[in-house]
């Protein structure tokens, strides 16, 4: 059940009826929830022997090996296999005499979902105590839930190519945030994931909807920073977490992979996907602030069709805030399902909807020297000033294993996202007395996105060389239409220490002419990842991408203005293993962002400005510790971002002569120090200098030079604390600059975070209780871009919930 806010969006027409397809999809896959948990049954008998040689050691690596010299799909959590060895596999076997031998004494078997899919799982044995079979089957099932993120380790990543890689087989930077540490951190907003990482910090707060963040000193904007399953996103700010398997962040320049985007880095947010186990999840949680939150999870294969699968979310948050007159109303609806249509092609749908209402929020000042001299609570926009949306997603994929050495991937998606802001706008306020004024704003925004991406992928052997390689086309076709609204003679009067009680009256406004945006982005591209020797890759491609923008004022009849250009983006690196367990590489990238056309009131009107650029050297070293549950990475980079406007108001012109570099060094440690302990920490120093143009010689805002972060956990597995789980965790920046100018400094911090989680049996259920507490020092600290849009942080609040899982 979706509900609203008491004042409703209403939705665009067509909106209706999408969320009303959703949700009845989602209310006939939820019909079957309760029934029982049944295994699935091997219902394939496999004859076919077939030679494989699987040298002796670790299981987990033997059995991945051997389902890919096999050709199926094994899924399995590396827990089960941790610490477990084989004697290997040397002959000619069936695909089930295979998995016997290689299981053999380990306690674990496989079970087959689908004909070409297979599940690995504890073997249920008859305790000494004569406990019957089902109760023990019941309880493990329950446990199997995204089994692969119950890990911080996470060995695989989607972002660093679209070749399929191994992290540490990557030459660049890439960290994942599984949901095993989100759940711990009972994560409301992206920020909060992006939190761990010490390169990655918060610079705003986009008037109060959601985070801006910075990579390496420069900003992940909204439009190029931000991708879902790989394809691009806009409406960032209203994209939940709930959603979320995972949050991959790649630092440096993307544009091989993504085409435009800024070079500090992206964020990849990656949905969660049917599971092989079905299961069904209830969480309500409560905390400081009013916060009321509630969330279904559901997954697993549909009844008598176990090659369709679904995944089914639905959220609704209610909380208000320390600042005064600040909320956030919004409902969440995911569904997501596959089918395995043959052994060779599989196909995704993908939905989204999300409505969110929160109110105008800019921020407090940077006055007289402090920021601190008001509290932290103080509200100085005009109350009834609000931001609602309603982001609409569908998409669907294809995935097609065409032979043994390509596959073909398709993605589609259809953004329609639709915001209306009611603004209002602070003066600067006086210096001596504080007063300031605000004024109204009014506009709506409507974006129309589609993107489709296709990649043919193969893995072949070329001239006694291993070939990994991708060939791939984009195309994003972007339409935003944006009506405005300006007051023409509400002002109102207030002051920083004695704020006036605004009294709202009849608002006249002026229509500003209605804009209309349509963009077109094409590109291709290719890269291969080749073994030249057993210890030594060479990762090389290129993209070339064309782009036109073009605008138009209909109300005015003022004839279309289209900008065209195009770039081409290489990326180079070179990975070298001298030794087990030890990774070096070195790697060149580059990215590109369009400028648009020099306004009409300039001397240089209608000159097309060539795009943005960025480029970035990095080298680093990777490696695997304590049988390969512990990743410790170091990096160093000099990344460039060059083609910045300036504007030269003698000569009234705008050109191209900003650049802007930043340096700096990254460590980051990850993953299982011992059992039940887990860790993630990361250093990252960074020295930023503006190059050319305005500001020269000053560092980079809201960069700051050094940041610590840690999260760590301990899992008790037996003894008269088992299932309780304790976690906490630091995180620290040094001061930082507030504005380019860098006229003001903003305060380094520490922030401590704490929390728990206990499981237990609720009747047939499993019910998980979780606590956390934030800022627990209730430090005052501060971040913003400007001295007019400064933000408080969250002084020190609690939540607790209860997850029942059925």
């Amino acid at each position: 059940m979706l509900f609203t806010h008491s004042n409703p969006l209403p939705l665009k027409p067509g909106k209706k009826r999408r969320l009303h397809l959703m949700v009845a999809a989602s209310l006939v896959l939820t019909q079957s929830w309760h029934t029982p948990l049944i295994a699935a049954e091997n219902t394939v008998a496999e004859t076919t022997k077939k030679a494989y040689n699987i040298s002796a050691g670790p299981l987990g690596a033997a059995l991945s090996a051997y389902a890919a010299q096999a050709g199926v799909l094994l899924s399995f959590d590396p827990q089960l296999t941790q610490n477990k060895q084989t004697t290997g596999l040397n002959g000619a076997y069936s695909l089930h005499q295979g998995f016997d031998v290689l299981l053999q004494g380990s306690g674990l078997a496989v079970i087959q979902i689908e004909s070409n899919s297979f599940l690995l799982k504890k073997t249920v044995r008859q305790s000494e105590e004569n406990i019957s079979v089902l109760p023990e089957v019941k309880v493990t099932d329950k446990f199997i839930i995204d089994e692969p993120d119950q890990q911080f380790l996470q060995k695989e990543s989607s972002t660093a190519s679209r070749i399929p890689l191994d992290i540490k087989e990557s030459p660049v930077s890439v960290t994942v945030i599984p949901k095993k540490i989100m759940d711990q951190q009972a994560v409301r907003v992206l920020a909060d994931v992006a939190k761990n990482i010490a390169s990655i910090n918060q610079e705003s707060f986009n008037a109060g909807r959601q985070a801006a963040l910075r990579s390496r000193g420069f900003l992940l904007d909204d439009e190029t920073g931000y991708f879902v399953d790989g394809q691009p996103l806009y409406g960032l700010l209203d994209q939940p977490v709930e959603l979320l398997e995972r949050v991959e962040f790649l630092r440096g320049p993307a544009s091989i992979q993504y085409g435009r985007a800024q070079p500090g880095g992206v964020a990849n947010l990656i949905r969660k996907r049917p599971t092989q186990e079905r299961f069904t999840s209830f969480k309500v949680s409560k905390g400081s602030y009013d916060y009321d939150h509630m969330q279904l999870d559901a997954g697993g294969r549909v009844p008598d069709y176990e090659h369709i699968g679904y995944r089914i979310n639905v959220a609704r948050e209610r909380s208000d805030s320390f600042r005064d007159n600040v909320y956030l109303d919004r409902d969440v609806l995911g569904l997501v399902l596959d089918a395995q249509v043959t052994d060779d092609l599989k196909v995704t749908v993908l939905a989204d909807y999300v409505n969110r209402d929160t109110p105008w929020d800019n921020g407090q000042f940077y006055y007289r020297g402090a920021v601190n001299d008001v509290p932290r609570s103080r509200y100085f926009e005009l109350p009834w000033g609000s931001q609602s949306s309603v982001n609409t997603t569908l998409g669907y994929e294809v995935d097609w294993k065409l032979n043994d050495q390509w596959k073909l991937k398709h993605q589609y998606t259809y953004q329609d996202y639709f915001i209306d802001r009611h603004q209002s706008n602070k003066s600067a306020p006086n210096a001596v007395t504080g007063n300031f004024n605000v004024t109204e704003q009014r506009s709506t925004q409507d974006v129309d996105a589609r993107s489709y991406i296709f990649d043919l992928i193969g893995d072949n052997t070329l001239w006694g060389m291993r070939h990994r390689t991708v060939f791939g086309y984009q195309r994003v076709d972007l339409e935003r239409t944006i009506h405005s609204q300006s007051g023409t003679g509400n002002v109102y009067a207030s002051n920083i220490f004695n704020p006036a009680t605004f009294v709202r009256r009849p608002l006249p406004m002026v229509a500003l002419p209605t804009q209309e945006n349509n963009n077109l982005f094409q590109g291709v591209y290719a890269e291969d990842f080749i073994g030249l020797t057993s210890k030594l890759n060479l990762m090389i491609g290129g993209r070339y991408d064309r782009f036109s923008q073009g605008s138009k004022f209909p109300a005015t009849g003022a004839a279309s203005d289209t900008v065209r250009n195009s770039d081409f983006t290489p990326r180079a690196g070179i990975i070298y293993t001298p030794f087990e367990p030890v990774t070096l590489y070195a790697s060149y990238s580059r990215a590109f962002n369009p400028n648009s056309r020099v306004g009409p009131t300039f001397a240089n009107a209608g000159q097309v400005l060539d795009p943005q650029t960025g480029k970035q050297y990095e080298a680093g070293i990777k490696t695997m510790w304590l049988d390969n549950k512990l990743a410790i990475n170091a990096a160093v980079y000099e990344l460039t971002r060059g083609n910045l406007t300036f504007t030269d108001v003698a000569a009234n012109t705008v050109t191209l002569v900003g650049e802007v570099q930043s340096k700096g060094f990254e460590l980051e440690a990850i993953g299982e120090v011992a059992d039940g302990w887990n860790i993630m920490a990361s250093y990252a120093y960074l020295d930023s200098e503006i190059k050319e143009g305005t500001n020269k010689g000053n560092a980079l805002n809201q960069a700051p030079s050094n940041a610590f972060k840690v999260w760590t956990s301990y899992d008790f597995t037996s003894g008269p604390f088992r299932n309780l789980s304790i976690y906490g965790g630091a995180f620290s920046q040094s001061e930082v600059f507030g504005d380019p100018a860098n006229t003001f400094k903003l305060s380094g911090y520490t922030r401590y975070d704490i929390g728990a989680s206990y499981k237990h049996n609720l009747g047939n259920h499993k019910a998980i209780w979780r606590f956390n507490a934030e800022n627990i020092t209730d430090k005052v600290y501060y971040f913003g871009n400007g001295a007019q849009s400064i933000f408080p942080g969250m002084p020190a609040n609690a939540r607790v919930s209860l997850e029942v899982l059925f």
